[in-house]
Parts: structure tokens; C-alpha cells; sequence
């Protein structure tokens, strides 16, 4: 299985710290994508790796109360298209 973690560059760079204190070891293969999800982050997404060709599962936890509705709408729609 491979997780594609897109987040705020400030939020996985903490997110990293801790997990490397804690000597945390993913079980899966992990890959950051430090962006701003307001923005396009599809192309940094495909650049990472990911294909259109694979399955995928999407989980936006607690992501879209910090978003307006205009936001959140273009957020979605690059997951659908994706």
C-alpha cells in the first residue's frame, strides 16, 4: 500500500519532527507532499508519483472545516478529476 500525505509545508515538518522523536516507521510506503491545498496540488501530487491509472481512496480528515465553501468546492473537484 502507498499513503500520499499532502499537508501544509509547516504542519509536515512538524508532523516529522515528531514522528522521528518517537522513532515512528510507517508500515506502508509514505510519501510527503508538503503543499498548500487551497492551491493546485495535482501536478506536485503526479511528480510524486501518484498515477491516474491506479486505484486510489481519498481521506480529507478535518481538512475542510479550515476551508471557505469556494475552497473546499475546488479541493473536491481536483480529487474527482485525480
Amino acid at each position: 500500500m502507498r499513503v500520499y500525505e499532502l499537508d501544509l509545508p509547516e504542519v509536515m515538518g512538524f508532523k516529522g519532527k515528531v514522528l522521528t522523536e518517537r522513532r515512528a516507521a510507517p508500515r506502508c510506503e509514505r510519501t510527503v507532499v508538503p503543499i498548500d491545498l487551497r492551491k493546485d496540488w495535482t501536478d506536485s501530487l503526479s511528480k510524486a508519483g501518484l498515477s491516474s491509472s491506479e486505484p486510489t481512496v481519498w481521506l480529507a480528515e478535518g481538512l475542510l472545516i479550515y476551508l471557505t465553501a469556494r475552497e473546499s468546492a475546488d479541493l473536491l473537484t481536483r480529487v474527482a478529476r485525480s
